[in-house]
């Protein structure tokens, strides 16, 4: 049984006529190995969204809406759009600046069962606190690993939700909260 190397980037083939294929023979010890990331015509397939919700008056679009809009407890803020066809593998929040007194956000998607931690929103964060997207049965990671089997498929879009789960009476303050959903996309990395 032959192994026929076609791959595509590497290290350069030594091959009569200069002929791309067969590649080097693949070793995951060499440099030429170890060195290389994707390659760059197929386009990226890991993202992130990043979202940042400014309360403190920064962002005007948004500081603009809250004057004119009763936010009361319990409300939901969407505040991602996720693509479809995306491996969700979970999302980082992270509160820059503080809100009000017991400010308490529970993220969710939009549609699904999963139950995440609650953020304590009235204490700023030195580092996003990370979410597997199946969440349910995990909490939130600041420290250690989540696997993949934890990565949510689906092939309809999804929707990063806030709900608002204590609002004290000063409402949001100058809460400054960034959400980050983190993801791989199925419509990408290929020649079309």
């Amino acid at each position: 049984m032959a192994t026929h190397e076609l791959y595509l980037g590497g290290p350069p083939t030594r091959n009569y006529g200069l002929s791309m294929f067969p590649g080097v023979p693949f070793n995951d010890a060499q440099a030429p190995f170890n060195q290389i990331g994707p390659a760059a015509h197929k386009g990226p397939i890991g993202y992130n969204d990043k979202r940042r919700l400014a309360f403190d008056g920064t962002d005007h679009a948004l500081s603009e809406f809250v004057r004119n809009t009763t936010i009361a407890d319990g409300d939901v803020l969407g505040a991602v759009l996720i693509p479809k066809n995306q491996l969700l593998l979970g999302f980082t929040v992270q509160v820059l600046k503080a809100g009000t007194a017991t400010l308490s956000i529970v993220p969710k998607l939009r549609g699904k069962a999963h139950t995440f931690a609650a953020i304590a929103a009235d204490a700023v964060m030195s580092e996003p606190v990370f979410y597997p997207a199946s969440g349910t049965d995990v909490a939130a990671i600041s420290e250690g690993v989540a696997s993949l089997a934890l990565a949510v498929f689906d092939n309809k879009p999804d929707m990063l939700d806030l709900t608002l789960d204590v609002l004290p009476a000063g409402g949001l303050g100058s809460l400054v909260i960034e959400v980050t959903p983190v993801f791989l996309s199925t419509n990408a990395g290929g020649i079309p």
